[in-house]
């Protein structure tokens, strides 16, 4: 999140000749739908970017800012190596979502595309073997997974899925999309191959992550893909409580400034 702060020896790091921008396509936002369009004039942080010369300066401050934290969890994660809880801690490390620097002509978050929904997931568990894997999860997966790992029963009517399998086995076939919502009635579904979005007017994009890792091109109105877009729809929530959302929020507001009824 911003302000981007860190020491000045992790941006001496990242000189800005050396800082390379993210590869744009002029009409990337040209087959968006309406309310992706409207999303996006909310948001007119790429151009004052844009504006002030600063495309350059604002990767490198978010690379220190990356750079710093890695240093952190470094020290984080050799002060246990040197403890006596080194072989009985599980430790997870993520993020709450991604960040968008220009692509898209759109900074920041506040959207459902992979740059903005995709996070780092690492989890080490005593007696895993290490390794990657390319299926989509979710964070609402962590809380059986480490519920699982820690041999505790498993509540029932969870969101979210077991993740031990995959950490025993990261190549398995993994049937569960990764949904994330945005606002009541728009939310995106992620599959192996496909980021689907829909949003609360009906407005659709749908990306082939096979061919199309940049999100150039919607395929939601190119005719032959609706197969898999029956299938993407169907895995969409089926219904958003928007009045308990407002409502959560609000008192969260109340109990954080002292306010009350």
């Amino acid at each position: 999140h911003l302000p981007w702060f860190a020491p000045l020896e992790f941006f001496d790091k990242f000189p800005l000749e050396d800082i390379q921008l993210p590869p744009m396509y002029e009409q990337d936002r040209d087959d968006l739908p309406a309310a992706a369009q409207k999303l996006l004039a909310s948001r007119p942080y790429y151009d004052k970017v844009i504006e002030y010369g600063l495309q350059k300066e604002t990767i490198q401050a978010y690379l220190a800012s990356i750079a710093y934290m890695d240093e952190i969890v470094g020290r984080l994660l050799k002060s246990l190596e040197e403890s006596r809880y080194a072989d009985n801690t599980i430790v997870v490390f993520w993020s709450d979502h991604g960040w968008q620097l220009g692509e898209k002509h759109h900074y920041r978050k506040f959207a459902m595309w992979e740059d903005i929904a995709h996070v780092p997931l690492v989890i080490r568990a005593p007696g895993q073997e290490p390794g990657r894997c390319d299926e989509p999860v979710n964070l609402l997966d962590l809380y059986p997974t480490l519920l699982a790992l820690l041999g505790v029963e498993q509540r029932e009517n969870l969101d979210g899925h077991d993740l031990s399998p995959l950490l025993a086995d990261p190549t398995m076939d993994w049937p569960h999309p990764s949904i994330t919502t945005y606002a009541p009635g728009a939310a995106s579904v992620r599959t192996n191959r496909w980021r689907y979005i829909r949003y609360a007017d009906g407005g659709e994009e749908l990306y082939d992550h096979v061919y199309d890792k940049n999100e150039w091109a919607n395929l939601a109105s190119t005719p032959g893909y609706e197969d898999v877009l029956d299938r993407h729809r169907a895995a969409f929530p089926n219904e958003f409580h928007p009045q308990v959302k407002t409502t959560g929020l609000a008192a969260f507001r109340k109990k954080r400034t002292g306010g009350g009824e």
